[in-house]
């Protein structure tokens, strides 16, 4: 069954952060157009370093990405 574009009405609820990285991974791989990401905390880490390696490679490929990160949230990783 093909996957269609997530709606308010279509939400999915991870128990799990491994789950969740999973299926964000695999959303980015099916990107066709664009990839839009707002996230409060964002640690550079062994979970997000594939996670901008998809990102990359889904930009290679012509798939507009932005990443909103909370500069307060992110600060210290944002940091180092």
């Amino acid at each position: 069954m093909e996957k269609t574009l997530a709606t308010w009405e279509s939400v999915e609820i991870f128990h799990s952060g491994d789950d969740f990285f999973s299926a964000l991974i695999a959303d980015v791989r099916r990107a066709k157009f664009s990839i839009q990401i707002e996230v409060y905390i964002f640690n550079i880490d062994s979970f997000t370093r594939p996670l901008l390696t998809e990102l990359a490679q889904a930009q290679q490929r012509g798939v507009t990405v932005q990443i909103l990160v909370d500069g307060f949230g992110s600060f210290q990783s944002l940091n180092q």
